[in-house]
């Protein structure tokens, strides 16, 4: 029996996977045996038990006895990932409320079994409660004009960044259930569970949370998801907000990947929100959707002012129109400009990995930087306007106390 890890797994598949990530953690291939409960049990009976382990029970008839038996087994000072093909969240809290670390639904991935592994690894929390009111996440609504304008790179970028340099705990949630590309642009295998949290609001804890979200690093987590389109799937800012209320105390930045079609659905979580950034290009149809947008979020927010922000200025073969002719018609300044840096964005969408990654010192990354820092509150660079109110100024503060109009 090794002492850091063992699994205990039943189909092929599974096996070969489990196998794959014990050696690239360092770990003999042996710690994981094609077997279930049975063996581990023989095992126990002449060495301890590892301190995270990986047990399947699809073999076993009662998969909660069969649970409950293995805790008892392994005792408390093991953490207990359990694996089996049902996919439900009643089950996996029932799972947790035993004792369990996690439970993971087949087909497993290699991914999705890491951060299990990594989240059982982290020290466990302190018992004692958190105030939620000292200690808040931020909350950012990045929205697209339309597609294509670079929402998701914006919000992507923003989170590695405010993360890596600026030292925040961030949390990315991209909306779009179905074609939501968070994950892909950094290479990461979408997590689970997303949809059944959203349509089960009244069931949601921070644990359950925690377990569907995928962690690109030990400060910057995702929750995404790829579903099926077979079924349409219709949530609202209620449903949102509830998923975000028993993590908000675990992250100082929040960000959110919000599809413009969402936008009239998700009320309660934009008055919610601490700043709402806008991303367009300079084409006719983002100046109309950008006119459209500021207008339905001054009638619902009146208190905070968006951020605009106009991505591809250059060289960019869509653009149609001019700066100077944009800002005129729209009747407001651009707030951050993003030049067009084809190179750039195409290495980093290959490698799977942020701007500053590849590229530094580009102009676009040096003004996301820029962006990051307001963001955070790190860092003023934008200078005030008239009233002696800076551009920004509601990314800074908390949030005003007087109620939105909805």
């Amino acid at each position: 029996m090794h002492e850091e890890f063992m699994g205990f797994v039943s189909d092929e598949a599974s096996y070969r996977i489990a196998r794959s990530v014990a050696e690239a953690r360092g770990w003999p291939a042996a710690v994981v045996q094609q077997g279930g409960l049975d063996m581990l049990a023989d095992m126990l009976e002449n060495h301890a038990p590892p301190k995270i382990l990986l047990l399947d029970l699809d073999a076993e008839p009662d998969v909660l006895q069969a649970a409950n038996r293995a805790i008892n087994l392994c005792g408390p000072d093991s953490q207990i990932i359990f694996l089996a093909k049902h996919n439900d969240i009643t089950l996996y809290r029932q799972f947790i409320q035993l004792g369990a670390a996690d439970y993971l639904v087949k087909p497993l991935s290699e991914d999705v079994l890491v951060q299990a592994i990594i989240n059982t690894s982290k020290p466990k929390r302190s018992a004692e409660p958190v105030d939620k009111e000292l200690h808040s996440s931020k909350i950012v609504a990045v929205i697209g004009t339309r597609g294509g304008v670079g929402v998701t790179t914006v919000a992507v970028n923003l989170s590695w960044i405010l993360s890596q340099q600026l030292n925040q705990q961030v949390g990315l949630v991209d909306l779009d259930m179905q074609f939501g590309s968070t994950a892909l642009a950094l290479d990461r295998e979408p997590g689970r569970g997303m949809r059944s949290a959203l349509e089960n609001p009244e069931r949601l804890d921070g644990l359950l949370i925690a377990s569907s979200m995928v962690q690109h690093n030990d400060k910057f987590s995702i929750l995404c998801a790829e579903d099926t389109l077979d079924t349409p799937f219709h949530f609202d800012g209620d449903a949102t907000l509830g998923l975000l209320k028993p993590i908000r105390g675990d992250f100082d930045m929040l960000l959110v990947d919000m599809p413009r079609h969402h936008i009239s659905a998700q009320k309660t979580l934009l008055n919610e929100a601490h700043a709402v950034l806008i991303v367009a290009d300079l084409t006719l149809a983002s100046l109309r959707d950008a006119r459209r947008i500021r207008a339905y979020l001054k009638n619902l927010r009146p208190d905070l002012m968006p951020i605009l922000i106009v991505n591809h200025v250059g060289d960019s073969p869509y653009s149609t129109i001019d700066q100077p002719t944009f800002e005129k018609n729209l009747e407001a300044k651009i707030d951050l400009v993003l030049p067009e840096d084809i190179k750039t964005a195409k290495q980093a969408a290959n490698l799977g990995k942020p701007f500053v990654s590849v590229a530094a010192e580009a102009p676009i990354t040096k003004a996301l930087i820029m962006l990051a820092r307001n963001l955070s509150g790190q860092k003023e660079t934008r200078k005030q306007d008239t009233k002696g109110k800076s551009l920004f100024q509601g990314l800074l503060g908390n949030k005003p106390t007087k109620p939105a109009t909805k």
